[in-house]
């Protein structure tokens, strides 16, 4: 795969120019619940997209499209939107995600390896955990 780092620069070009223009029209249309639903409905979409790809056997268009990944950048933005508006979520629920997230953590350090296909659901496992620890800091400095 010798052209696999462009999939990185088309990614992050379409991020600063597409993402953006999201948030602002989410931001501008429906203020904070209104925002949150409508990423929550994109990360939910692109992730099953995801998901219907990998089962489908696409390996190749679930990695490299885009909108199979978006649900990746999608749950940044909820973490975002949610740090920023006046709910926050109970720390007892803070701690009951981050114990319910270890047998996740130990699965992927003994079942994932080079062999292991990076996307659909086995994807959710790291980014779940990369976003969870983003919110307890984002929870904690508002």
């Amino acid at each position: 795969m010798p052209f696999l780092h462009y999939w990185s620069l088309v990614l992050e070009e379409q991020f600063y120019l597409f993402w953006p223009l999201i948030l602002f029209l989410l931001f501008r249309s429906f203020r904070s619940a209104g925002i949150i639903a409508g990423l929550l409905t994109i990360s939910l979409t692109s992730f099953f997209t995801s998901v219907h790809l990998m089962d489908s056997g696409l390996h190749q268009s679930a990695f490299y499209d885009v909108w199979p990944r978006s649900w990746e950048l999608a749950i940044g933005g909820v973490i975002l939107f949610v740090s920023i508006c006046s709910w926050k979520p109970a720390d007892w629920l803070l701690q009951l995600l981050s114990i319910l997230g270890l047998p996740f953590i130990v699965f992927a350090i003994f079942s994932f390896g080079p062999q292991t296909l990076f996307t659909g659901a086995k994807a959710a496992i790291p980014v779940h955990h990369r976003n969870h620890g983003r919110f307890n800091f984002a929870s904690l400095s508002t």
